[in-house]
This record gives structure tokens, C-alpha cells and sequence, in this order.
């Protein structure tokens, strides 16, 4: 069974040198923290896929930091974050469909 969590975004400004949180509804999480071996040649790299599911125009930008679980004030916690390394609009399609798929690393 796949679950829908909420996940917070964290994005420093750097005009004015401070964290801005905001939350992230109906959240799709897949994939792993930790690399593992494939083979004696093959490693996979370790990366989170998250797809914010009914909003295709959720606002994340590549370098915000994403965290699993809620945390006093603005700043991302030490642990259980990652940070976005792409985002894909996903406008097309039924009303079901529309998302924005989110790769963190």
C-alpha cells in the first residue's frame, strides 16, 4: 500500500540570510537514503523520488532541502532531510495525474 505523506520544504534566502519553511501535502516518497551494490561492478546511487501528487505546480527548486518530519522554526533538522536535485512539472494529463516529481539526493 503506498501512503501520502506531508513532507516540509526548506529554502535559505540569501538576501536577507534566513530559512523559509513551508509543507508539502499528498506527498508520494520512494527510493532509499542509503547506496547499495548491485554487483561487484555496479553500485546504485542512493536517491529519494517524491511525487507531489495533485499539484503540478508545487513550489520546490533544485538546492531546497526537504525533511521527513516537522521541526521548530525554519532551519531543515540535522537528520532524516535531503536535498533536490530535480524537479519535473507534470501538467498533462487527468486531474488524477497531474503531479511534480521531485528527485532528492
Amino acid at each position: 500500500m503506498k501512503y501520502l505523506k506531508t513532507v516540509y520544504v526548506h529554502r535559505y534566502s540569501e538576501s536577507d540570510d534566513t530559512w523559509h519553511k513551508k509543507e508539502l501535502l499528498g506527498v508520494l516518497v520512494s527510493g532509499t537514503q542509503n547506496s547499495y551494490s548491485l554487483s561487484d561492478t555496479l553500485n546504485r546511487d542512493a536517491h529519494i523520488t517524491l511525487r507531489v501528487m495533485g499539484n503540478a505546480d508545487a513550489d520546490v527548486i533544485p538546492q531546497d532541502v526537504i525533511s521527513f518530519k516537522e521541526s521548530d522554526g525554519a532551519a531543515p533538522p540535522d537528520n532524516d532531510i535531503a536535498v533536490v536535485v530535480s524537479v519535473t512539472k507534470n501538467s498533462c494529463g487527468s486531474k488524477r495525474v497531474r503531479h511534480t516529481k521531485i528527485i532528492c539526493r
